[in-house]
């Protein structure tokens, strides 16, 4: 619908107009207009953007997309994935067609709270390195909070949307989510985060950043997010370092806060069973789950190379990973 508001210039509820939802005027119960229906968009574009050609690729795209993600038929319409895809793909074809058809309709530069405009986040930019002249790379995305540091942390979710300091800040507020897809943030897969990457990659498809990139904090904070119990006993916007059961400690050759030590005997509620990232606390040494309602302990914390001390006892374990102590 904002596509569309976009394109026409028309408001998205308009009671002066019937039928007066936008998105309403493009439908259609035919089948074989599909053509007409994109064309009466692209007319509707050229007419409020000052003229332009019918055929302009990025216009036709958006308005093909825009038709299909408000089909009257759920199963018509494209997922979110899709969508973002299509998206950058648009912005890509948009940059590289720019000023070669004098003929396509381009909209208003962007511009951002400071009133300085926003570089698309495909654009180019020339190459200082490269084999010739006329190599292009992709500018830096900037981050979509503070508009100014390059994004350089990619949720689980596949969206790299935050510089590093305003991910930070947005985990202290409390029950975070993602800006785009609005799922709750983690970090826990520690996806690689290069700014001039795409915006959204899938999960399953990114590839790992390095074995630091998911700080001790980052896995606890995932395991509050997880555990109903943790919610209530850790304040989200408190430091970690105050929370209940859990001591830090300045550890390794850069002197990094670590977890050292985990005591939350009875204090997991209804949880039957602790994440499987627990196992990169890699200075853990004391862990003690007692006297909870754990029915599953993931073999990730044979991983915990560190421990000396672990207390699982009175728990509803009917086996626990082999690795364990080893």
């Amino acid at each position: 619908v904002v596509i569309l508001e976009m394109l026409t210039g028309r408001p998205a509820n308009d009671p002066d107009v019937r039928p007066p939802l936008l998105w309403r005027r493009f439908r259609s119960v035919r089948a074989d207009d599909w053509d007409e229906r994109v064309g009466r968009v692209v007319t509707e574009a050229a007419a409020c953007w000052g003229g332009g050609s019918p055929t302009a690729g990025p216009v036709v795209a958006l308005a093909s997309l825009a038709l299909r993600a408000t089909s009257e038929a759920s199963a018509s319409r494209p997922s979110i994935d899709e969508v973002l895809s299509t998206l950058e793909e648009i912005a890509v074809d948009g940059v590289s067609d720019e000023g070669n058809d004098e003929g396509h309709v381009r909209p208003a530069p962007l511009m951002n709270s400071a009133g300085a405009n926003n570089v698309p986040e495909s654009a180019t930019r020339p190459s200082t390195g490269g084999f010739g002249v006329g190599v292009d790379e992709p500018m830096p995305r900037e981050c979509v909070s503070c508009v100014s540091a390059a994004r350089s942390v990619r949720f689980d979710c596949g969206h790299m949307m935050l510089c590093s300091a305003c991910t930070g800040i947005l985990v202290a507020r409390g029950n975070p989510k993602c800006p785009q897809c609005r799922r709750p943030v983690s970090v826990a897969l520690g996806l690689a985060a290069d700014p001039r990457d795409l915006t959204y990659v899938s999960p399953s498809s990114a590839r790992p950043g390095s074995a630091t990139s998911t700080s001790d904090e980052d896995i606890l904070r995932l395991w509050r997010e997880r555990c109903p119990a943790l919610r209530e006993l850790w304040l989200a916007e408190a430091d970690a370092r105050s929370w209940e059961g859990v001591t830090f400690e300045n550890a390794g050759v850069n002197g990094a806060r670590r977890v050292v030590g985990i005591k939350l005997q009875g204090k997991l509620g209804e949880a039957v069973e602790v994440p499987a990232e627990l196992g990169g606390l890699s200075a853990l040494t004391w862990l003690d789950l007692g006297y909870n309602q754990l029915s599953n302990v993931p073999a990730d914390l044979g991983k915990l190379s560190a421990l000396t001390w672990l207390d699982l006892g009175y728990n509803q374990l009917s086996n626990v990973p082999a690795d364990l102590g080893k």
